[in-house]
């Protein structure tokens, strides 16, 4: 796994699994996605907007992916 670290951001990435994890903290957001491609599972999009988490779903659901997306 590589891991990338700065001051409010973390990227972590699998190339095996095909698996990719950003956090981002500031004063304002806190938000955590995570993507695995190839995967049937269900995914859990929590954006606070509406259609902006309904497009993602459909993106997940079309391509085949997981996506778990976190944002305060």
């Amino acid at each position: 796994m590589r891991v990338i670290r700065t001051y409010n951001f973390l990227l972590q990435w699998n190339y095996d699994m095909r698996y990719a994890k950003v956090e981002r903290k500031t004063g304002e957001t806190d938000i955590l996605l995570e993507i695995t491609i190839d995967s049937p599972e269900d995914s859990s999009i929590q954006s606070c907007v509406p259609f902006f988490d309904h497009m993602l779903n459909a993106l997940a659901n079309q391509g085949n992916m997981k996506i778990n997306l976190l944002c305060k």
